[in-house]
């Protein structure tokens, strides 16, 4: 009695299966092999859906928290600068109060006094992020608007040289002067600590508030990831037994040598 191989249904139905689940790739014989065939109208394909779309819109928002957290730390050292400058101006005058200092005496105060405003000045002048001033006072009004955990923070950055702290024109040539030169000192130092107070506050804000950011971010790439990894599984599993269907008719032959 006469043998005759069909249709092989099993490779068939198999390869009708693995063209559904890989959405845009199909299967193909093509020389007893298989060929994938890309769709370039799949969003699969494209590698585009909410997900990404979701993740790539938390990434840019965090990488701009993050660009905001370090300005406003930039900004928050060079005011620990000024700071301990004031402090120790500070304690200049604590000394020269009680060292009845005579007319040498006050030059060489009026002298560290000085330097040590040229020093407030400096960094104020020379503090940036991105080529952008920051305690000059240009920053003062237009500040920066930076987004974090769905909310907005308006960041400014006050003045912090010496004309805007009130210390201009500083003087100790008698006693009134040192009175009040120090207590220009005193209020610049309060105003100075304020601010870097303020600025410390606003970073733990940025920072908790991206914490959202950076939790989507994690989530979407997690959840492609497993999406990824699922597909790539059934279709190694479908590619396989396509490849068991068609060897079949080979082995029916072999056994008819």
């Amino acid at each position: 009695m006469a043998l005759r191989i069909t249709n092989n249904s099993t490779a068939a139905l198999t390869q009708k299966a693995l063209t559904s689940a890989s959405g845009a790739e199909g299967a193909t014989k093509a020389g007893g092999t298989t060929k994938l065939q890309t769709s370039a109208n799949d969003s699969a394909a494209l590698g585009i859906n909410a997900q990404q779309a979701q993740s790539l819109s938390a990434g840019a928002t965090l990488r701009g928290a993050q660009a905001g957290m370090n300005m406003v730390r930039t900004a928050a050292t060079a005011l620990d600068s000024t700071r301990k400058a004031l402090s120790d101006m500070h304690g200049l005058m604590t000394r020269a109060r009680t060292a009845n200092l005579d007319e040498s005496g006050r030059a060489d105060l009026q002298k560290k006094l000085n330097e040590f405003m040229a020093q407030v000045d400096k960094t104020a002048s020379e503090t940036a992020f991105n080529d952008k001033k920051l305690l000059d006072g240009s920053m003062a009004r237009s500040g920066v608007d930076v987004e974090a955990g769905g909310q907005t923070f308006s960041i400014r950055f006050a003045a912090a040289g010496t004309e805007a702290l009130g210390l201009g024109g500083l003087s100790v040539a008698d006693d009134e002067s040192m009175a009040e030169a120090d207590e220009a000192i005193n209020r610049a130092y309060r105003s100075v600590r304020s601010a870097g107070i303020s600025l410390d506050g606003t970073a733990s804000a940025l920072s908790i508030a991206s914490l959202k950011d950076l939790f989507s971010v994690n989530t979407s790439a997690a959840s492609s990831l497993v999406t990824d990894t699922r597909e790539q599984v059934l279709q190694q599993a479908d590619t396989a037994v396509l490849a068991q269907a068609n060897a079949a008719p080979q082995a029916v032959l072999g056994l008819l040598r």
